[in-house]
């Protein structure tokens, strides 16, 4: 019999996942990170950076202080450490580095893994995909985020019976009076009486241009503004988009710790996500907004489509890079008040019902503990 008291569980994180935390985010945790990070028997282990700084988990393991993290002092911790259990992202630089050490040791490992396809002509990608899938065969379970995910997985030949579905993406508002206070006074400071939200990284990802192009298509909408809060390399172009376009109702707003009234203040949030080298593995923005009711548009590029958006009833999944169907998704819930309250309220139920901490927590613990299961004895 296993004694609890002994576990030692190791969950090693890409850099990029600790920039991108709630506490990096907002400059506070949630209860799935206070779990993750503050737990006696799990311990997160990951390349150290800047507080609140984004990383690129790529560049960090070319350098030479990564690949000397990578190479040695991570294996070295995880011998040390003795660890019940691992854990780590399929598409990590250090998830060979992890099952090496975990087959070692002869201690089950669970991979993660975010994205539903491949993309078959980047080169990077081509490299890393026989370590990926390795990792993924020889896992004690593959942890996926949705549906489409564990489709694509069973597709690439790894038995069905060792891959579990755990809803671990996710991001919830909870208002408070300050928030409320604050989305009040922003709302009226702006002077729109309609608004469209976009959240994220100005990245060609993103999918922007549709963005700005569908909105442009408005017209007689003069108390309509749409909101782009994010920075990024894409910032200079798409305001230049907007001069081009002669829009003088999109406003840009630098990313600040007190996004959270904008999520409270608009109307819709877009996610016009587009494919590239990769792809949107989930869009975190998106549950945020659906957590306080609000209808959300999204591409069907984006991960959580199909999975958490349902076309027609909670917000609009449109074709990724199709202006016009974006436009016509906003026209509808812009134009349509019962219809943009009714999908809202159908969206905050939807994270009620299977998108909270709670849900999250008690998939990930259930897993773990189903994997410690296969301890040698």
């Amino acid at each position: 019999m296993l004694n609890k008291h002994a576990l030692k569980i190791a969950y090693v994180f890409a850099p990029a996942t600790i920039a991108t935390s709630a506490q990096a985010k907002y400059g506070r945790s949630n209860p799935f990170e206070d779990w993750l990070f503050k737990s006696r028997e799990l311990e997160v282990i990951s390349f150290p950076i800047p507080p609140g700084k984004w990383a690129n988990t790529w560049k960090i393991f070319v350098s030479l202080k990564g690949l000397i993290w990578l190479f040695f002092r991570l294996p070295f911790r995880l011998i040390k450490g003795k660890y019940s259990l691992f854990g780590v992202h399929s598409r990590d630089p250090q998830a060979i580095i992890v099952l090496l050490i975990a087959k070692f040791l002869r201690k089950p490992i669970i991979i993660f893994d975010s994205y539903y396809m491949w993309i078959k002509d980047d080169i990077r990608a081509s490299l890393q995909w026989p370590f990926s899938r390795l990792v993924c065969f020889k896992s004690s379970y593959l942890s996926v985020t949705s549906a489409r995910v564990m489709n694509f997985w069973v597709s690439a030949g790894v038995p069905a019976e060792k891959i579990r579905l755990n809803h671990k993406l996710t991001s919830i508002i909870e208002p408070t009076k300050k928030t409320l206070a604050q989305a009040i006074q922003i709302k009226k400071k702006l002077g729109y009486k309609r608004i469209i939200l976009f959240v994220g990284r100005l990245v060609k990802l993103k999918g922007l241009d549709y963005l700005i192009r569908a909105f442009s298509m408005f017209s007689g909408f003069e108390d309509l503004g749409l909101l782009i809060i994010g920075d990024g390399p894409e910032r200079n172009r798409l305001e230049k988009l907007c001069e081009d376009l002669n829009l003088s109702n999109v406003n840009f707003i630098n990313a600040t710790a007190e996004i959270e009234p904008y999520f409270i203040l608009c109307d819709i949030l877009v996610l016009p996500s587009i494919i590239l080298n990769i792809h949107e593995e989930w869009g975190l923005v998106v549950t945020e907004a659906m957590s306080v009711a609000k209808p959300v548009i999204v591409s069907n590029s984006v991960g959580c489509a199909y999975e958490l958006v349902k076309n027609g009833v909670n917000g609009y999944i449109v074709p990724e890079k199709n202006v016009n169907a974006l436009f016509k998704a906003m026209e509808k819930l812009i134009i349509d008040d019962y219809l943009r309250t009714r999908m809202g309220n159908n969206a905050k139920e939807a994270i009620a019902n299977r998108f909270t901490y709670l849900h999250v927590i008690e998939s990930h613990s259930t897993l773990q503990q189903e994997a410690l299961k296969r301890l040698v004895p």
